[in-house]
C-alpha cells in the first residue's frame, strides 16, 4: 500500500484535484483522443465512508459527477455536504479506460468570482475499472510520473509535480500508463446499493 492510500479514501480530497500525492495537469486528454460514454457508470454509487456519487451524462460525451459527503457537527443530527460538481471525459487505451476529472466550468467561474486567478484549474487522470456493481478508481501516481523526464513538464517538484506539458505530449504519457500497473495508485472503490 502507497502512502496516499489515505487521501484516497476521503472523497472531499478527491475534489480538492490538488492533494500531495497527485500530479495535476494544466491540460486534459488530448483532443484528437476518441471520447468515450460506458452507460453502466451512469447512476448511484457509495464509497465505504458514507459519500453518494451520482453520475450523470454531461455534454460533448463527458459525465457530470455530483457527490455528497456526509458531515456532523457537533451537537447536531449528521447531515451532507453537496461537494463541486466534476466534469469527466473518459478514453480507451487499449482494453483500459482512463478519465480526466476537472471541476466542471460553472464551478470554476463561481470560483473565479471569488478568487479570481489565485486558484488555477487543473486536471486528474485516473484509471477507471468496472466490474458489475463494483467502480474502482485508481489515481495516477506521482512518482512514476516523475520517471518520464524527457516526455514530462513537471514545476514545482519541491510541492508536488504539476505536469505543464501540452496535451499531444501528456498522451504518450497516458498510453504508457495505462500499460503499467506501477502507474496507478490503490484505488479507492465505489459500490452500488441494490434494494433487498
Amino acid at each position: 500500500m502507497k502512502l496516499c492510500r489515505s487521501w484516497l479514501a476521503a472523497p472531499a480530497a478527491l475534489l480538492s484535484l490538488l492533494p500531495a500525492c497527485a500530479a495535476p495537469s494544466l491540460h486534459g486528454f488530448d483532443p484528437q483522443l476518441e471520447r468515450e460514454l460506458e452507460p453502466g457508470i451512469t447512476g448511484e454509487w457509495y464509497d465505504d465512508d458514507g459519500g453518494k456519487w451520482r453520475v450523470e451524462e454531461g455534454r460533448g460525451k463527458t459525465y457530470d459527477v455530483f457527490v455528497t459527503v456526509p458531515e456532523k457537527k457537533e451537537g447536531e443530527a449528521a447531515g451532507e455536504k453537496r461537494m463541486p460538481r466534476l466534469s469527466v471525459a473518459m478514453v480507451r487505451f487499449g482494453e483500459r479506460r482512463l478519465i480526466d476529472v476537472a471541476l466542471a466550468e460553472e464551478e470554476i467561474e463561481e470560483v473565479a468570482d471569488r478568487y479570481g486567478t489565485l486558484l488555477l484549474p487543473a486536471h486528474q487522470f485516473y484509471r477507471l475499472d468496472q466490474a458489475g456493481d463494483l467502480l474502482r478508481i485508481f489515481l495516477l501516481d506521482h512518482e512514476w510520473v516523475e520517471t518520464w523526464p524527457g516526455v514530462i513538464e513537471l514545476e514545482q517538484p519541491d510541492r508536488f509535480p504539476l505536469l505543464t506539458s501540452p496535451p499531444k505530449q501528456l498522451r504518450h504519457l497516458l498510453e504508457a500508463a495505462a500499460r503499467d500497473d506501477e502507474a496507478w495508485e490503490d484505488p479507492i472503490e465505489l459500490r452500488r446499493q441494490r434494494d433487498g
